[in-house]
């Protein structure tokens, strides 16, 4: 019974070898969503990128007139994710889980000790001034796969 077990626990492995583990849904790419204020929602646009071990990102807030804010702290372990718009006040901060299917971040927003819910989607439209505009961010948009207009 034990060399049939053995050959059975030696055959899953192999297929699992052969076929390979699928990779888990990176946060890496384009997001568009929303923070949920109350009695509105404020439109956030998204860009985070990994490279040379690091990662990389920016934030636009179109409401506010903001494009192109660096992100900092940005940390991503398994399915969390968090990162921070730099020299703001308030300090805002994203405290976000990618989603199973990978297509959606969810999560919480704290700015001046308040929080706010959160929902960025995964979007493949190129609607991000931050990465056509900046030359300091000629970088991320690289990894992004975008094209930059040189001013």
């Amino acid at each position: 019974m034990r060399p049939r077990i053995a050959t059975i626990a030696l055959g899953f492995l192999a297929a699992v070898f052969l076929l390979g583990v699928p990779e888990a849904p990176s946060v890496a790419g384009h997001w568009d969503g929303a923070i949920e204020l109350p009695g509105q929602k404020l439109e956030v646009l998204v860009n985070l990128a990994a490279g040379g071990g690091a990662w990389g990102g920016t934030i636009d807030i179109p409401a506010q007139g903001a494009n192109g804010l660096a992100l900092t702290a940005i940390k991503v372990e398994s399915s969390s994710v968090t990162f921070a718009i730099s020299g703001i006040p308030g300090d805002p901060t994203f405290f976000g889980v990618l989603l199973p299917d990978g297509n959606a971040i969810s999560g919480e927003s704290t700015q001046g000790g308040q929080k706010f819910p959160f929902r960025l989607d995964r979007s493949t439209e190129q609607r991000y001034p931050s990465c056509r505009q900046a030359q300091g961010h000629s970088r991320l948009a690289h990894y992004l796969g975008l094209e930059i207009d040189s001013p």
